[in-house]
């Protein structure tokens, strides 16, 4: 049986929940809290399909403060949920690049109680910090525009767009050029204040999506000439990291839909790769 599933029934005299795991006696409570009343001879057994049931929520579009974080995961737990894969954005409170941090952010104390929250009722949390693209929030500033792929777009921050694969944001300059002095200082210290915000998360989430101005610029093209060479070179370093601190690296698939075999085989075959479609 899986583990997260559970039995819920009634003898007449007493209410028994079953459960191979404390997440699934939480699922049973709560159906019992569901239906408010069950009489004697009731029976239900719920199992989920997969171990694994995530939802992705991305700061970028707004940020919410404990009330409504805890709505959210309140109803993630009642969908049966067990992961929140949480894209922080400059959302957290950032020591080595503050700069960077919105106005709206969480601190060190509301992080804690996030986590707690999340632990007390068996959702995993996974923080995603982008360490390629989608890093606008910062190659928008003036001061970390040389680091950009593209660096002879103006700085002026333009307005959203659309396009024919959604809202484009930003990607003319949201992608670090790694072969830029900086560059990899900038995501190295931001991957690494990420994992130490979320202290007990065993997976992280290098992001790496929609990088769509790999090799533009001069020097990656001396440097690397292929697309797949620097892309490889990149995640493995990032993925390294996230190793090194005991981790376990996962990220989108997009960027390597194209490779064959031996490309692949390149990577670091213990990151996780995550395949995501536009809906």
């Amino acid at each position: 049986q899986h583990t997260d599933g559970y039995r819920l029934y009634a003898d007449g005299s007493s209410i028994i929940m079953q459960a191979a795991s404390p997440r699934g006696i939480l699922y049973a409570w709560q159906e019992w809290k569901r239906r408010g009343h069950i009489a004697a001879g009731f029976f239900k057994e719920e199992v989920p399909s997969r171990s694994f049931r995530a939802i992705h929520i991305d700061l970028r579009y707004g940020f919410w403060h404990r009330e409504r974080l805890k709505e959210i995961i309140d109803t993630l737990i009642e969908l049966r949920y067990n992961t929140l894969i949480l894209e922080t954005e400059n959302r957290l409170p950032l020591t080595r690049h503050p700069d960077i941090v919105a106005p709206e952010h969480f601190t060190p104390e509301d992080l804690a109680w996030l986590g707690a929250y999340a632990k007390e009722r068996f959702l995993e949390l996974i923080p995603l910090q982008q360490t390629l693209g989608h890093l606008e929030y910062a190659l928008k500033l003036p001061q970390y525009a040389h680091l950009r792929e593209v660096r002879e777009q103006p700085e002026k921050e333009p307005l959203f767009y659309p396009g024919n694969t959604g809202a484009n944001h930003y990607h003319d300059f949201d992608e670090i050029c790694p072969c830029r002095p900086g560059a990899y200082e900038l995501v190295e210290d931001l991957l690494d204040e990420t994992m130490a915000f979320f202290p007990e998360s065993r997976y992280i989430h290098i992001g790496s999506d929609e990088a769509w101005n790999l090799l533009y610029c001069d020097d990656c093209k001396a440097r690397y000439g292929d697309k797949s060479k620097l892309l490889i070179a990149h995640i493995n370093r990032i993925a390294g990291r996230v190793l090194e601190a005991g981790r376990i690296p996962i990220m989108w698939d997009d960027m390597l839909r194209h490779m064959g075999e031996e490309e692949l085989a390149q990577l670091d075959q213990r990151i996780v790769l995550m395949p995501w479609l536009y809906m």
